[in-house]
């Protein structure tokens, strides 16, 4: 799989993605909930993929919610390094 890696608004893709959601989540009763840091400026990454996985992350949360709330938050948080980030190394290398 190869990815366009490319530097963009995060917010926009975020709304687009909650417009396109809306109409599934009323017909379930359901309500979006946009939680957006009002701060938020750009991420470097595969938009398309981005985007795609979004839409399918709230697809899934509307499919298994009834007359709920789905939200959607971005928020600052500190770069992924430590441990955490990376894979573990198997004994043998």
């Amino acid at each position: 799989m190869e990815l366009h890696l490319e530097t963009f608004p995060l917010v926009p893709v975020i709304e687009d993605g909650a417009k396109t959601i809306e109409p599934m989540a009323t017909k379930n009763g359901n309500r979006l909930v946009i939680d957006c840091a009002a701060n938020l400026s750009t991420i470097h990454s595969d938009q398309i993929r981005f985007r795609q996985s979004l839409l399918n992350l709230a697809s899934n949360a509307n499919k298994f919610t009834e007359k709920g709330a789905i939200t959607i938050a971005a928020h600052h948080g500190p770069a992924a390094t430590g441990s955490r980030s990376r894979r573990p190394t198997p004994a043998s290398e």
